[in-house]
Parts: C-alpha cells; structure tokens; sequence
C-alpha cells in the first residue's frame, strides 16, 4: 500500500498480539504509528520495541485517556521498556506511539 499510495503520516495498529509481525511487514517508518499494549500481555510489546523499523525511533504512550500523553518528553525504546515494566495493575492498559 506504501509502494502505491505513498507513506501516510499515522498508522494505528490495532491486532491483537501481533505487533512484532504487523512491524516486520512495514517497509518505511510512518512519521507517527501507535499500538496498543497491555501490562498482563507485555512481552509481545516488549519485542516489538526491538523491530528494526523502529530503529532511530523515539516513544511515548497514554493510558486511559487517549490525549495526554504520559511521559514529559519522547525516550528512546529502552527507557520506554523500563518505564512499562514498572507499571501495575489496572494501569497497564493503553497505546504506545513511536515517532521518526
């Protein structure tokens, strides 16, 4: 679809666990994608931080409220993996987004 329509600003990826497959496809780095994460399902999210596509990139994500991001400023893959893996319980819901 890139190839024929160009690359698009956003892409939402919304499927469910498969993230890390969903990323391997992509052929170019969208300016701005998100996906969704759960803190009882965070090994998925954690390998899909790793996908080469998202080499260079730089992250942030929301919780329950899908405006506010929660993070004061954009980190790299790994200050957002250590972020997610300190949150508990019923906060471990929402979106990551991951720019170029």
């Amino acid at each position: 679809m890139i190839e024929r329509y160009g690359t698009p600003f956003y892409i939402k990826i919304d499927v469910e666990g498969y993230e890390e497959q969903v990323l391997q496809g992509l052929s170019v780095m969208p300016r701005l994608l998100s996906f969704e994460f759960s803190r009882l399902y965070l090994s998925p999210v954690l390998r899909s931080l790793g996908s080469a596509i998202l080499s260079g990139a730089t992250f942030n994500y929301t919780l329950v409220d899908p405006v506010k991001l929660e993070l004061n400023r954009w980190v790299s893959g790994s200050e957002l993996r250590e972020k997610l893996l300190s949150l508990g319980g019923a906060a471990g819901l929402g979106d990551i987004f991951a720019r170029r």
